[in-house]
């Protein structure tokens, strides 16, 4: 009953309520070592400096406990116990004693990393920002190069920017902008704006800028169904720069909702977006779409051709 309603409570964002039930849990001889709940009071623990040291202590009941037994489980304790270490070597005022607990934080992180033959990309990223912490920039990309998540791209983008290597972080933001959702793109976009910054391309940074709120505000626009505000700020995104892939799709997208007598701009911004990335599934769908509604050509032929592509570029 403790572990479910701290569940919820955790869930709900009160971390004080479901630190307090799980504590009584854990005090009492039934379920002292009851491992969910040391692993959730751990990991509510590395939330607040405040109680830091208290999860490393819940942390390492998980793992004396889970000794010979499930290796999953394991992992995930090792990791918790890493936050947890990491979490309090912030309040450490003494560098001998700081240097130390990362240390041993990054010890575990590699211990959960071999239980799970580095396949974990949660992991993964604790490992590479632990090493960053620690000014292991070479190990950190390392680690990460492997990551495929938005957090572990924007991590890999900043050890690379530390290094000065800010081409190569460049690289890695254009490769998450083409890998994420829609969603994602305001903060990858506001990290290239800083790294164009950084490489003193004040200009290019500013229309990236006038790029990530022209677009996003489409993105909320055509949301709401608001399919014209939305081709406006489209079209604001495009004249910023003209070759804004997700901004040609997205003009096409919404024309052929308001305005169905425009088959060839349709056409034209979709054909666009494909010369500029011949990879872009969205745009070879909507061109498939659009051939078999409009009747463009050999309809059924082409639409039959360009989703056949679709299909092709989603398996690969």
């Amino acid at each position: 009953m403790y572990l479910i309603l701290a569940l919820c409570y955790y869930g709900e964002g009160d971390d004080f309520t479901a630190l307090n039930l799980l504590r009584k849990l854990l005090s009492s001889t039934e379920d002292h070592t009851c491992v969910p709940g040391l692993l959730l009071a751990s990991k509510v623990c590395t939330e607040s400096t405040d109680c830091a040291s208290e999860g490393i202590i819940y942390a390492h009941r998980a793992i004396e406990s889970l000794q010979e037994r499930c290796s999953q489980l394991l992992c995930v304790a090792n990791c918790v116990f890493g936050l947890s270490l990491s979490a309090h070597s912030r309040e450490i005022l003494i560098d001998s004693e700081r240097v130390k607990i990362h240390s041993d934080a990054l010890k575990s992180f590699e211990s959960a990393g071999k239980l799970t033959k580095m396949s974990d990309a949660n992991v993964i990223y604790h490992l590479c920002l632990e090493n960053a912490e620690q000014r292991k920039l070479d190990a950190a990309v390392l680690m990460q190069t492997g990551g495929s998540t938005l957090k572990g791209w924007m991590l890999l983008a900043r050890v690379l920017s530390a290094q000065k290597r800010f081409l190569d972080a460049e690289t890695v933001i254009n490769v998450a902008l083409e890998q994420s959702g829609k969603w994602d793109h305001g903060e990858l976009l506001r990290t290239k704006a800083k790294l164009q910054i950084a490489q003193g391309q004040v200009k290019n940074a500013i229309e990236i800028y006038t790029q990530a709120s022209c677009y996003s505000s489409g993105l909320l626009n055509q949301l709401k169904g608001l399919y014209k505000a939305a081709l406006a700020d489209y079209c604001n995104a495009l004249a910023v720069n003209p070759s804004h892939v997700p901004s040609l799709v997205s003009s096409a997208v919404v024309l052929r909702k308001i305005d169905k007598q425009s088959p060839v701009i349709i056409w034209s911004l979709l054909t666009e977006a494909l010369r500029l990335d011949r990879m872009n599934a969205s745009a070879w769908y909507n061109l498939g779409l659009l051939y078999k509604e409009e009747g463009l050509g050999s309809a059924s032929e082409a639409a039959k051709k360009n989703l056949i592509k679709v299909l092709e570029f989603l398996i690969r």
